[in-house]
């Protein structure tokens, strides 16, 4: 069976530190998955209808009694045998459970037992299928054992981004995983994307400076017709300048310039690598399409943004403004000011309320 992209990506993750357990064993400490997460982690990387199990047995393996606290109990240990399938393999593996209970409760202890095994041998059969089914937990030094899977879906967006569009694709991955993130993760994010921004940026500049030469031609003969050939094609060979000139007189061709992100695109990413908790205010900003929806969307974020400092308040005005500019509107800035009071009248806004920073 072919493993798409998506699952072997997904197989490729480490385990997520906030999802191990620990408990004393034997006067040691042990570390290990619940069988939740594990049945979740399976349907999230093969789907709900991409994995099995199935119980081959349940044996009853010890039976014997203790003091309790309303005299005897017994104790039964049961042996579970199970077959999980997925991704057209199957795997099996042994688990065990323990039912230890007065006479009185006898029935539910082994009910309990049973199921112990069987959910005991599940998580050790999916183990097999990768780090993040609890396989890192056997080894000692637990390199497979990190960030969060959102945090990791971010980090691997950053990682692989290769040229501005990546980047900015990784950019509203991030954005869209942010609230989900632990702070020690929301760091490392940030460092990600600069260093991947670093890394682009360094890659243009070096494939403008090694940018093979071509090698001049003969300049076509002038065609018998002093009217003929002189269409767009000649215009478009045409010299813009006299340093393009120079340069074509040489063999040269002068790389095409590196294309500058938009400004609300720069004042968004500023915005955000200095206030992060701004998030649904620069993903609703990017979002926009129509002018006409820039004043709700300020409006609906004013109170948060009127908190922040007046830097910070400075720049959330000046990215929906350049937002605003993009989509077509002159007097972005004014025209913005204006839908904003409006709707501040239609809804009697408190008139202390500022309108803008």
């Amino acid at each position: 069976m072919t493993i798409n992209e998506e699952t072997q990506r997904k197989l490729s993750q480490d385990l997520p530190s906030g999802a191990v357990k620990s408990r004393e064993q034997g006067g040691s400490k042990v570390d290990y998955i619940d069988g939740h997460f594990a049945m979740t982690r399976a349907n999230e990387v093969f789907g709900h209808d991409g994995w099995s199990y199935s119980t081959r047995s349940v044996d009853e393996v010890y039976r014997g009694t203790k003091p309790g606290r309303d005299g005897e109990n017994v104790v039964i240990v049961y042996e579970a045998i199970v077959c999980v399938s997925a991704l057209g393999c199957t795997r099996e593996d042994v688990g065990i459970g323990q039912c230890d209970s007065s006479l009185r409760n006898l029935g539910q202890a082994i009910e309990k037992g049973r199921k112990e095994a069987v959910t005991d041998a599940v998580k050790r059969a999916l183990r097999s299928f990768g780090a993040s089914f609890g396989l890192a937990l056997y080894d000692k030094t637990k390199a497979d054992v990190g960030a969060s899977f959102a945090a990791q879906e971010a980090f691997d967006a950053l990682d692989n981004a290769h040229d501005a569009a990546a980047l900015d694709k990784a950019r509203g991955v991030v954005k869209s995983l942010w609230e989900s993130l632990s702070d020690a993760e929301r760091e490392t994010a940030a460092e990600k994307r600069d260093k991947a921004a670093k890394r682009i940026e360094k890659a243009q500049r070096s494939a403008n400076t090694t940018a093979p030469a071509t090698t001049a031609q003969e300049p076509p003969q002038r065609p018998a017709n002093p009217m003929e050939g002189r269409g767009i094609e000649d215009q478009r060979r045409r010299p813009q300048n006299a340093a393009q000139t120079s340069r074509d007189d040489q063999g040269t061709e002068t790389p095409p310039p590196a294309m500058e992100p938009p400004a609300w695109r720069v004042a968004l990413d500023t915005l955000f690598a200095d206030a992060p908790h701004l998030v649904a205010y620069c993903n609703d900003v990017e979002a926009l399409t129509l002018p006409g929806d820039a004043a709700p969307v300020w409006r609906s974020h004013r109170d948060a943004i009127g908190a922040l400092s007046k830097e910070t308040k400075g720049a959330a005005w000046k990215a929906i403004v350049a937002r605003v500019e993009s989509l077509g509107q002159k007097s972005a800035a004014a025209w913005l000011t204006k839908g904003v009071k409006t709707l501040d009248a239609q809804t009697d806004a408190p008139a202390a309320t500022e309108v803008t920073p």
